[in-house]
This record gives structure tokens, C-alpha cells and sequence, in this order.
């Protein structure tokens, strides 16, 4: 049950509401609200409603149930109060505005994550949220879809027990109080315009999903036009947005990371409790996965025996700790409290007293083999053993330690300082209690998970290198480095690849390619550009040149140097140089890694095309409106996909699977497991 009903001795309909796991359940969830309420405010017995919205879920496919229940609140003739805690968003959220009253507990946080699926609000919120907190504060929650503290104006009493508050407050009889006609959020007209002209200088700035100006529009809406008529439009504008593609791409990417929660391996699991973690290593990683652990609250032990490494990776936590407090994100007493969970001069002794060891050491076989023999022995059994590399895979170092079956791949993907994404990478042998353990640990540290098989490279690896093995075979064909750049950002990456892989350095490039390959990661075997470049000394910023010519620390177009290189790989494979337009360099690039995800939904590396979706938007920065290069192969037809990988004039042999789904009639977000 979802809805529990509770009739108090003063008349009281007290309702209340459970979490929904999923969207199918939120819908069944708000159909049974409806059908409480409207029992409730049937009842001549019953004088005040009081729902105790504790708990937040997903939001309910079909906007109808939420739209009719919150109609009926809004007409209610008896008062609907609304107890609130913890982090009221979407679906709760707009209810929580349709109510008469709201009473919050001091921490309340708020939500309305509509614009992540390209959606303005559904039920009501546009226009009843400026009502009571005016357009800055609405602006602020609508168009990050983020979490805030509830804003100035939302809240009609603020309690540490929300719901006995509400009942006594119910219990006084007040009056009907529908935010529709409250006006306190709209008392300063100029000051409510000014925010809808700041929001759109913010959208003109930087673009977000269609459904942001169609918000601001609602929202200036609700200072000009009677109420009904901005529920209307509001309404309109969503059905019309729930219709492009844009929406629907990030409707199925938020679907995929979803899905990409149910990891078969884990079936019939236990989770064990994780109070306290060890990270071991010197890395950037060892730094990140430490200052993730200590938010989740995990005491956590740093082990690394190299004094000036240790240093590193301390030097990095504080100064992260200390940035926070400089930007207001936290106080210095809870900097303080975060740090003290930390032991930073672990030795490989402390791992017999830990619940978990996640190793984040620099990824050399022969120098993880040796680490890991040390974890087998003294970590204690039962433990969670991981390792957040990629190049050397889990099973091998179960092996070593004498855990086969034991330890998992938890590799952080995509950029470092906030671990967003962890591959989780599983061995053949792997036990359910470890899965069930790793995926307990994620959650916990508010991190997505894709699973994967343990194969060399995992998911975000063999994307970034296909990635950039095209971009190689467009520059031999003639596209620039500027050009390429420019164009893959006004498709909607988040980065500049040209730029970044000059930035890193294309030896670095390169011996991560081999460091991943030399484990058994597919390659396409040969020279590449970026082998004749480097041989040329051409290796990007460091040294001046490599894809792009580099002057005090920033790209100037153009190397003529390189160029030549170029030119000399072009007429040794027989390519006619040509310009390439936006276009036809944005259709090369989706191919490929329509064609890598293809390969790694036939090796079994994946178990869905969706997998490889979260992996490409989450690690490379792949446009989220297009949903991932799976989605996006769909939507440009997969016959014309597999044409474009010729476009380069690398001669690329697509992937079976293509012909297979063609012949089908078939795309990838078809494949079920």
C-alpha cells in the first residue's frame, strides 16, 4: 500500500503517502491519492486533510492523475495541508504547491527535475510557485532541477515533526487557502519582471533543453494572466515538449540509468554494511574516491607508503574541502567533521579492521599483482575488495590476491574531482554478496552505475578511443582540428576532444590506448596519427604542436608541420583530401561510437544498448538531448549510420549487428537482455 488513511477524533483525514519505486507505481500511486482525497473531501465527517508527504519517487509517465488531483485541491472548500521532510521533488513537489498549507521541517529541500527530461512543469507549479515565492526563487528550482532549500514564501510554518504540526494545525478548522489565490510572490511587479529577463539572458547565455524558455514563459505568464489561463498554457507547453525528440532522448537516457541499477550478477545477494573503507593508492582517482567516501560518511583510511604521494592526495582533499568552504557550499565545521572521518597515515595493517578496500593505484600490472597479494592477505574475509583501474581487470587480481570471484572493477569514469560514474566491471566468477555489496556502495556514495563484463577497457575506454580514431582518420582526410572541435560542440558535447587530447598530451593518449590494449582490449591494430605525430615530436601543448599549433599555452589553428604529416598519411593510404562540413563530421563521429556500442553489445561487454548510452554522456560528453549514441543511431536511421562510417574514407567494416537490426527492422533501443 502507497496510501495509508488515518481519521482522527477532531474530523481529521490524515494520508500517508509511501514512496514509489518506480514511474508504473508513482502512477498507480497518484490515482490511489486522488481517489483518498477525493473520499476525504466527500466525507461531511471529515473537516481538514492533512498529507504527510515524507518521501519523494519518480515521476508518473501520464501527467493526467497528477493534473486532476491537484485541480481538485486547488477547489477544495475544506483545507489540504501538506506535512513536509526530508526532499520533496517532482510529481510531490507540485502536489505540495496545490495544497492550502505547507508545514516543513528546517531542512527541507525541494526539487522539480523536469527540465533533466527537457520538461517544463506538468500540474501547476509554474504558476503557483511564483505566486508564493515570486520569479527569482521560482527560477532558481525550475530550470537546474537540482535540490534547494525550499524557498522564502513556500513554507506556512516551519516544525521538527511536520505532520503533528499539520494535525494541530487542522485542528483549528482555517479557512480554504488555495495558492492560486495568493498573491504574495507577485506584490512587486518590476522585481518579478526583472527575474524573467534574467532568466532568459541565462538561457541566451547557455542553452538548455527547449522546455527552459517554455518555462520562463509560464512563469511570466502567472504575473500577467489570470490563473486558469496560465495553468493552460503551462499545460500546453508541456504536452508540446513531451512531443519532440529532445525530450524523448533524455526521457530514454533517464530510463537507461535506471535500468543500468538492475545488474543480474547481484541476484540473491546480501549487502554488507560498509562503516569504514580503505582507499589505497597515490592517484588522482585515490584522492577523488577518499573525499567521495568521506561525504557519504564511510570513515575512510588512506594507505600509501610513499610519503610524497601520500601528500598529494592529501593536498588535494583539503584544498577541495577548503574550496567549498570558500564558495559557501559548507561551513568550516562541516569541513572539519568531513576530515575527521579521515585516517590519513593508514598502513596495510589497518586493512584486517575495514569493511572495504578499493584500490586506486597506478595501473601496472606487476605493481597492482603486488598490492593485491597484500590486500588478499590481510583484509578480513567477507570484505568488499575493488579496483578502480581499467586496465588490468578484476579477475587476474582476485587471482593474485587469493579472492578469486571476491573482487569487482569499480572505475571511475568521465572527469575526476566529482565521481559521477563508476564502471562496475565483473569477472565471470564473481559472488552475488560483492555485486550486491558494490551496487549498496554506489547508491550510497550518489553515484550512477553501469555494469559491465571485465573485459579490458570496460565501456568509457573503448568509447573515447573510437572517438578519437575517428577524429584521427577525419584530420588525414582533410577536417582541422578547430573545425572538428566546433563542430562536435554545436552538436552538444561538453568538451573540445581535438583540445583535450592536446592538453593531455597524444604520448599520454597513446600509452593509455596500449596500457588498455595490452590487456586484450580490441584494437584496429597499425599506425595512427597520433603514432606519426609523436614520432614527430608533435605531441601536443607541452610541446607547441600536435593537432593543434600552440602558443603561450593556447591553440593558434593550424600546424603546418603536422599538416604535412598529415598529408604525407593521406597519400600513403590513398585519400583524396576534402573539406568536411559540421555535418558530415558529426554523423562520422555518432557512427563510430554506434559502431564501438555495437561491438560491445555483441562481445557481451554490455547488456544493453542503454549501457552504453549513460556510459558515452556520463564519461566522454556525449550530448545528453540526443540520449546517447545508441538512441541517437536509432533516430538517424541505421542504414544511413552505417553508410557514415565511410565518411572519413577509413574503410571501417561496421559492426554485424547493424545488417542484423536493419534486416529486423529493428534498432538498438529495441534490444531487451
Amino acid at each position: 500500500m502507497t496510501i495509508v488513511a488515518e481519521q482522527t477524533s477532531g474530523g481529521v483525514r490524515l494520508l500517508r503517502i509511501g514512496a514509489p519505486e518506480t514511474p508504473v507505481a508513482a502512477e498507480r500511486m497518484l490515482r490511489d491519492l486522488d481517489d483518498a482525497i477525493d473520499g476525504a473531501l466527500a466525507d461531511p465527517d471529515c473537516r481538514a486533510v492533512v498529507l504527510d508527504c515524507a518521501a519523494s519517487g519518480p515521476m508518473a509517465p501520464d501527467p493526467a492523475p497528477l493534473r486532476t488531483m491537484t485541480d481538485r485541491i486547488e477547489a477544495a472548500e475544506k483545507p489540504v495541508i501538506a506535512a513536509l521532510s526530508g526532499a520533496c521533488r517532482g510529481d510531490m513537489f507540485e502536489l505540495a504547491l496545490a495544497a492550502h498549507y505547507r508545514i516543513v521541517t528546517p531542512d527541507l529541500s525541494v526539487a522539480l527535475p523536469g527540465l533533466q527530461f527537457g520538461l517544463p512543469p506538468r500540474a501547476g507549479a509554474s504558476q503557483r510557485l511564483p505566486r508564493l515565492c515570486g520569479s527569482m526563487a521560482t527560477f532558481a528550482i525550475l530550470l537546474d532541477g537540482a535540490d534547494h532549500p525550499a524557498p522564502v514564501g513556500f513554507a506556512d510554518l516551519t516544525d521538527n515533526d511536520p505532520v503533528a504540526a499539520a494535525l494541530d494545525l487542522a485542528a483549528e478548522s482555517p479557512p480554504a487557502h488555495p495558492t492560486g489565490a495568493r498573491t504574495d510572490g507577485l506584490a512587486d511587479p518590476a522585481a518579478f519582471m526583472a527575474g524573467v529577463a534574467d532568466a532568459r539572458e541565462r538561457l541566451d547565455a547557455a542553452p538548455l533543453p527547449g522546455g527552459a524558455r517554455r518555462s520562463v514563459e509560464c512563469v511570466e505568464a502567472a504575473m500577467l494572466l489570470p490563473f486558469e489561463s496560465g495553468l493552460e498554457m503551462e499545460r500546453s507547453a508541456f504536452d508540446e515538449c513531451a512531443a519532440t525528440n529532445e525530450a524523448r532522448a533524455l526521457s530514454w537516457l533517464e530510463r537507461a540509468r535506471a535500468e543500468a541499477w538492475d545488474v543480474p550478477e547481484a541476484a540473491g545477494g546480501t549487502v554488507r554494511p560498509i562503516a569504514r573503507i580503505a582507499v589505497v593508492g597515490a592517484t588522482r582517482v585515490a584522492a577523488d574516491l577518499v573525499l567521495a567516501c568521506l561525504d557519504a560518511g564511510i570513515e575512510t583510511f588512506l594507505v600509501e607508503l610513499d610519503p610524497a604521494g601520500r601528500a598529494a592526495v592529501l593536498d588535494r582533499v583539503l584544498g577541495t574541502c577548503d574550496a567549498r568552504v570558500a564558495e559557501g557550499a559548507i561551513s568550516d565545521q562541516a569541513r572539519d567533521a568531513t576530515l575527521a572521518r579521515l585516517t590519513p597515515e593508514a598502513t596495510f595493517e589497518d586493512l584486517a579492521h575495514v569493511d572495504a578496500v578499493w584500490e586506486a593505484a597506478v595501473d601496472s600490472a606487476a605493481l597492482k599483482t603486488e598490492l593485491w597479494r597484500a590486500i588478499g592477505l590481510l583484509a578480513p574475509p567477507g570484505a568488499l575488495l575493488a579496483t578502480a583501474g581499467a586496465t588490468v581487470g578484476a579477475m587476474p587480481l582476485g587471482v593474485a590476491a587469493g579472492r578469486a570471484g571476491q573482487v569487482v572493477g569499480l572505475h571511475v569514469a568521465g572527469p575526476s574531482r566529482k565521481v559521477a560514474l563508476i564502471e562496475l566491471a565483473l569477472p565471470p566468477d564473481v559472488t552475488a554478496d560483492a555485486v550486491a555489496t558494490a551496487l549498496a556502495l554506489a547508491r550510497r556514495l550518489d553515484v550512477q552505475i553501469v555494469r559491465c563484463a571485465d573485459h579490458a577497457g570496460y565501456i568509457a575506454h573503448r568509447l573515447q578511443t573510437a572517438l578519437e580514431r575517428k577524429i584521427e582518420a577525419l584530420m588525414i582526410a582533410g577536417a582541422d582540428a578547430e573545425t572538428i572541435d566546433e563542430a562536435l560542440m554545436a552538436w552538444g558535447y561538453r568538451a573540445s576532444p581535438c583540445f583535450a587530447m592536446d592538453v593531455e598530451g597524444l604520448d599520454r593518449v597513446l600509452a593509455r590506448r596500449r596500457a588498455v590494449s595490452g590487456q586484450g582490449a580490441p584494437t584496429d591494430g597499425g599506425l595512427s596519427l597520433l603514432d606519426a605525430l609523436v614520432e614527430a615530436g608533435l605531441s601536443g601543448r607541452d610541446e607547441g604542436a600536435g593537432l593543434f599549433a600552440w602558443t603561450d599555452g593556447q591553440p593558434t589553428g593550424d600546424d603546418a608541420q603536422s599538416r604535412s604529416v598529415m598529408d604525407a598519411l593521406a597519400d600513403g593510404k590513398g585519400i583524396t583530401r576534402r573539406t568536411f562540413d559540421d555535418d558530415s563530421i558529426q554523423r562520422a563521429c555518432l557512427a563510430a561510437l554506434a559502431d564501438e556500442g555495437a561491438r560491445m553489445i555483441a562481445d557481451a561487454t554490455v547488456l544493453r544498448a542503454g549501457d552504453v548510452d549513460v556510459a558515452a554522456v556520463g564519461a566522454i560528453g556525449f550530448p545528453r538531448l540526443r540520449g546517447g549514441p545508441m538512441r541517437a543511431a536509432d533516430q538517424a536511421g541505421l542504414i544511413a549510420v552505417e553508410r557514415d562510417l565511410a565518411l572519413s574514407g577509413d574503410n571501417v567494416t561496421p559492426s554485424p549487428l547493424f545488417s542484423d537490426l536493419i534486416k529486423q527492422g529493428r534498432g538498438f533501443t529495441d534490444m531487451r537482455p
